[in-house]
Order: structure tokens, then sequence, then C-alpha cells
């Protein structure tokens, strides 16, 4: 899947899972030679996206077979009347069957898929922070596609950001200001937009947690949140 809209991108994991197929997440910032190597080692011929991708795609057929489908979208998945779907299945199976398939970051060379099991997910799924959660990672990124079915297992909202702003102090802020999250799923960059007004640290610091991942915060910007009463707190990253 290559697509930013992650409410749909959730549901289409989901129904795909149910159908016994896994899904591969890939991220809308590669260029076609990574994502040529991604789906020629996951073995991978189809991709679900949507058109401002199609240009890198084609790029993609040039070199190998792939076949692009529409990702769905709103109209697609509600206000339709559809049968209940049933498939029988092994339990035991399915634990180690691949549900989701993610990749690492490529920054020592192209990047490279990483197999996730259905036991894998739901034991990591199960380690939640039981919060009501606002998201500014993208789903493609594994901060981003753990904490969303977090949130899922935990049963609590999370909220993602408009994909379609630019990702600047002002859109994050009315958006936190909106949603008024207990906890802020984010990579430093965000982090240090907000700090740069005392609004923005106080909205900060108002949350019960702020947790980053993907690369380390600088400890001077780290030191200065935690002096002004923010929780921060690392997942993940150098």
């Amino acid at each position: 899947m290559l697509g930013q809209s992650g409410i749909h991108v959730v549901i289409q994991i989901i129904a795909l899972n149910r159908l016994g197929y896994s899904s591969f997440l890939i991220s809308t910032r590669l260029a076609s030679p990574a994502i040529t190597q991604l789906l020629t080692l996951a073995d991978c011929n189809i991709i679900l996206t949507t058109p401002p991708f199609h240009p890198v795609l084609k790029e993609v057929q040039q070199n190998r077979q792939l076949e692009i489908l529409p990702l769905l979208q709103s109209a697609d998945i509600f206000h339709h009347n559809a049968p209940r779907f049933v498939r029988d299945y092994s339990p035991e199976a399915e634990s180690r069957k691949v549900a989701v398939i993610i990749h690492s970051s490529g920054s020592t060379g192209l990047p490279k898929p990483i197999y996730l099991t259905n036991s894998s997910c739901i034991g990591a799924f199960a380690v939640h922070m039981n919060m009501r959660a606002f998201l500014t990672s993208p789903f493609f990124h594994s901060h981003g596609f753990y904490e969303v079915f977090r949130s899922i297992y935990s049963g609590k909202p999370i909220y993602f950001t408009n994909y379609g702003l630019p990702l600047t102090r002002e859109t994050v802020m009315a958006q936190l200001k909106a949603t008024k999250p207990e906890i802020f799923h984010c990579v430093p960059y965000v982090i240090k937009l907000l700090a740069e007004s005392d609004e923005g640290i106080q909205m900060l610091a108002d949350m019960k947690l702020v947790l980053y991942a993907g690369s380390g915060c600088p400890d001077d910007l780290g030191d200065r949140l935690v002096e002004r009463g923010v929780n921060l707190c690392g997942n993940y990253g150098a």
C-alpha cells in the first residue's frame, strides 16, 4: 500500500488480513529504485495507492510486473450493505502467518522488508498506554503503525494529523487544541516546531505523555522541555 489516508489504510489492512493476505506498507517518500527492490524482495506484484503516486509507480512498471489498484475511499466503505464474511481458519496456523510488512529506513542503502506475524503484532499491540492519542507520524512508519493498532486494541480514540496540510507549528497546534489528546505521538522535528513558542511548550506540558520515535531528541531541547514540565519520552531511535 502506498498512500497517506490513514483510516482507509487501517480498514484495508484489517479487511485483507481477514481474507488471509499480508499487507505491505510502503513509504510515500521512496523513489522508484527503492520501491522496486522492496516489491521484488517481498514478491509483491499488486499495489494499492492513490493517483498522486502513479508517476513513480509507472517508473517501477518499467522494471518489473506491477498491477496498480485504487486504495479504498470513504464512498467505497460507508453506507454499503454487505454480507457477513466468514473464513475457516486455524488460530495456531494464522498466528505464524505474516500479517503486515513494513521496511527499514534505507539510511545505509536501499530499504529492506521487515515481516511481522499475527502473533508478534498482537503481542506488541497489547502493550499500550491506554490514552487518547494524536499521531503525526506517517502510517508507513513503524511508530505510526504500532500506535494506531495499540489504540484500537485499547479501545481509546486516536486522531491522525491532516496529511493534506503542511506540517507547521500552527497546523499542529490547531489540531491539538481540537483533539485534546492525553498522549502525543510524533518525531523530534515536530516537538522542535512546538517548542519554538511558549504556547506550544505549554500544550506539550498539558499532555500526560509526549512520545517520540525515529530519531534522537537533541539534549538541549529535551532538557529545556523537561524543565518546563513536559513528560518527554523516547520510544526508539538513535
